[in-house]
């Protein structure tokens, strides 16, 4: 399965819609997911703010295998780094991924849309 150039892998989403079965249900599923996930990252500013570092690193890992499950690949990763340097507690190093996560997640959201009219048109 290939990953294109924002970092996610169509092949795992469309692998994951045929066992599904339900191409609706799972377009739901992500949209919802990509739009939880932005909510509560909105925050992790505020909260390296206040060395909230253990709710970081929980959020991450939280998150981290769903996008993964989705095929956000980088997005997945990155939300690992972030927890690692959440977890070491590490602010300059953490506040460098915020940035890079707030792209991957503009990224993902572009490919999703990109995929679902994809299916749409097929």
């Amino acid at each position: 399965m290939e990953a294109n150039e924002k970092g996610m892998d169509g092949g795992r989403f469309q692998m994951l819609a045929g066992y599904l079965g339900d191409s609706a249900f799972l377009d739901e599923m992500v949209k919802e997911f990509l739009e939880e996930l932005t909510a509560v990252f909105k925050d992790f500013p505020e909260r390296l703010v206040g060395k909230q570092f253990d709710e970081i690193a929980r959020e991450c890992h939280k998150y981290m295998s769903t996008s993964g499950i989705f095929g956000l690949e980088q997005l997945s990763a990155n939300l690992l780094l972030l927890e690692k340097a959440a977890q070491g507690r590490e602010p300059a190093e953490a506040k460098h991924l915020l940035a890079i996560i707030q792209t991957d997640l503009d990224n993902a959201g572009i490919s999703v849309a990109a995929l679902l009219k994809k299916k749409r048109d097929e």
